[in-house]
């Protein structure tokens, strides 16, 4: 679950409380804060609560960059466990991945095929890769950013798709092939988040 809106610490307790019930749950799994807003520290000291409460299993942001979570990080007591943001092939988040890594926080792709802008899956790098592997532009893709510790929310509605983007774990890219994706990163967001 996400808090998508700037609120204030009660606001946000309220909010919390009101996802349970619509949910009709005892705890929420997850729950993040959708972007960095101005009162981010105060709707984080609510969740904090919740999680002691036990009303909270997991606590998390959503596309803070490398600077707003460092800064972020020195006033929480407890510290996210990922950080859902926009990294695919064009927008690797190499050096926000490092901080993250090194602080034990996942990274969580949110848009693993860039809501396929630039008509990503057929690239020629991806088509060559998807011939030689017998897979899929998607599943090149998918298998990439897995094997780099990145979790993934492919979207589609397609259920043969689905089926197809669970296939990723039954090959390996090759080093040279690995190096050709990272080359790919042209580190720009695609969506406007981080500028």
């Amino acid at each position: 679950s996400k808090i998508s809106q700037n609120l204030n610490y009660l606001q946000t307790k309220d909010q919390i409380l009101r996802s349970l019930e619509e949910l009709d749950l005892e705890y929420l799994d997850l729950l993040l804060i959708h972007e960095p807003y101005k009162n981010s520290l105060y709707m984080y000291e609510a969740m904090q609560e919740a999680f002691e409460n036990k009303l909270i299993k997991s606590l998390g942001v959503s596309n803070f960059n490398e600077n707003f979570l460092l800064e972020f990080m020195q006033k929480v007591v407890i510290k996210p466990v990922l950080n859902q943001c926009e990294t695919h092939l064009l927008y690797q988040q190499k050096s926000l991945h490092k901080v993250l890594q090194k602080h034990d926080i996942f990274l969580q792709s949110w848009s693993p095929f860039i809501a396929n802008k630039n008509e990503i899956f057929n690239h020629p790098i991806l088509l060559d890769m998807a011939k030689k592997y017998l897979k899929t532009s998607a599943q090149i893709i998918l298998n990439f950013l897995y094997k780099r510790d990145i979790l993934l929310i492919p979207k589609s509605s397609n259920l043969q798709r689905m089926k197809q983007n669970l296939q990723i774990f039954d090959f390996e890219l090759e080093n040279k092939d690995l190096q050709k994706l990272m080359d790919l990163d042209k580190n720009k967001s695609f969506f406007g988040w981080y500028e």
